[in-house]
């Protein structure tokens, strides 16, 4: 009886062995996925600000634009 209760004991421990290492992979997965998602979220918002530098470049420059034709057509 003392064995049979070791034994399943035994079994117990093996089973949560066996998830705590499955549960230990998930977690580095994650772990990796979360880091990898971290460094596309910098790049991306990187990317964001360049171009809102970009598009203010470019309204700055069409808005010159915009005022040297209405001086064109002021004096012709």
């Amino acid at each position: 009886m003392l064995q049979e209760k070791l034994d399943k004991h035994i079994d117990i421990n093996n089973q949560f062995e066996k998830q705590i290492a499955v549960l230990t992979q998930q977690l580095s997965t994650t772990q990796n996925e979360a880091k990898e998602l971290s460094a596309q979220n910098k790049s991306l918002a990187h990317e964001k600000w360049i171009l809102g530098q970009e598009k203010a470049q470019l309204e700055g420059q069409l808005k010159q634009m915009g005022m040297l034709l209405e001086k064109q057509m002021v004096t012709t």
